[in-house]
């Protein structure tokens, strides 16, 4: 299991009431991330975009909180290598990536110049719990 530091301040300071936070008590927490595409329609339009939204736990109960971040584009295919299984796409803006496919008999379903939305979701979610001999509860 790896371990790091998590520093939690509130918005009056650093300061967390004590019965809620003890030196040397474990957090826990998670990190996902979700990735998924789809070829876009005919007609359709797309803005890309980004939401943000923050949560957190009641004031007066054991600290903790979570952010979740959606980033929404439109790229286009610019390449698609099935030896390789991998497919070059190009953002509105001029710049390119090349990304490996995960199934690379899907490459078939995608030609050069299908326009593709694109969503990466991003969360983290920290909470306090009392850690037991094999870590976090």
């Amino acid at each position: 299991m790896r371990r790091f530091t998590v520093y939690i301040t509130t918005a009056d300071g650093p300061d967390l009431p004590r019965r809620a936070v003890v030196r040397g008590e474990g957090t826990s927490g998670g990190v996902s991330y979700r990735f998924s595409y789809r070829v876009k329609k005919p007609g359709e339009n797309v803005q890309s975009a980004t939401t943000v939204g923050v949560w957190t736990t009641n004031p007066l109960g054991v600290p903790g909180g979570s952010r979740a971040l959606m980033t929404t584009s439109l790229v286009t295919v610019d390449a698609i290598d099935e030896a390789n299984g991998t497919v070059t796409v190009k953002a509105k803006d001029g710049t390119s990536e090349t990304v490996k496919a995960r199934n690379p008999r899907n490459l078939k379903l995608l030609k050069v110049g299908d326009e593709l939305v694109v969503s990466l979701y991003r969360a983290v979610a920290i909470s306090l719990r009392r850690e037991t001999a094999g870590g976090a509860s």
